[in-house]
């Protein structure tokens, strides 16, 4: 077991991101012609290949899609069990991250969560990280409905 998680392992476009999450901001790119949201970050559109995007604020709502419960532990600042969720967030990316706040909570698809920054200890020195929290246990139905368009 190592004593402090690592750094996240950042691509070619990620530092502004985590610039901006240093910052206490949710910022993901947004293409300037078509406006789709993109994450991870990318030199360019993949809805339409434009390379004009700006940083815009996300909400920081989403909804469960997928959870797991780690037993393990890994790090001495994040004890077993632990629980890891893949959000859709509210302006579509998805995105991974520790559901946090929630004990006694039993994580559920679909479930509401909100943004929370959190601060940890790494080898390099303080890191912020996007971390969620559930918001509402019963969850929003809606977006599981299948498309019945013809």
């Amino acid at each position: 077991m190592s004593g402090q998680r690592p750094l996240p392992m950042r691509g070619l476009y990620d530092d502004e991101f985590w610039d901006h999450v240093a910052r206490g901001e949710y910022r993901m790119q947004r293409c300037e012609d078509c406006g789709f949201i993109r994450y991870p970050p990318a030199p360019c559109c993949p809805e339409c290949l434009s390379e004009a995007a700006h940083w815009d604020v996300l909400s920081g709502t989403g909804r469960i899609v997928s959870w797991t419960r780690f037993h393990r532990q890994y790090f001495d600042d994040l004890p077993a069990p632990y629980v890891v969720v893949s959000v859709a967030t509210t302006e579509g990316p998805m995105v991974i991250g520790n559901l946090v706040g929630a004990a006694g909570l039993e994580p559920m698809i679909g479930a509401a969560v909100e943004l929370q920054f959190e601060t940890i200890a790494t080898p390099e020195g303080e890191l912020r990280l996007p971390q969620w929290t559930m918001t509402k246990r019963i969850p929003d139905k809606t977006h599981l409905q299948e498309d019945k368009t013809e």
